[in-house]
């Protein structure tokens, strides 16, 4: 038996349009994690977004966590880190 690397396996996908971030994430427990980097993009759990949303260019952002949050069984986690103001 083989011992293989860390992977981490996105369950969302993002879509930059007009100035609004939209995220929405699958039926399974999802962590969603957005933040700012010291740049000022806005990164989707800790990877950079298709389109290059940033605190510049962004008026909205949408999260659709999926059926886990839908239901109501407290299974999907939203964080948002905004420590930058938005320019």
């Amino acid at each position: 038996m083989e011992l293989l690397e860390w992977r981490l396996v996105l369950s969302c996908d993002s879509d930059f349009t007009d100035s609004v971030l939209t995220i929405t994430c699958s039926a399974e427990d999802d962590s969603i994690r957005v933040r700012i980097d010291d740049g000022g993009a806005l990164l989707l759990n800790e990877v950079a977004i298709t389109g290059a949303p940033s605190t510049r260019n962004t008026d909205e952002i949408v999260i659709a966590a999926g059926a886990g949050y839908v239901h109501g069984d407290g299974s999907d986690i939203v964080r948002l880190r905004f420590e930058n103001t938005f320019g």
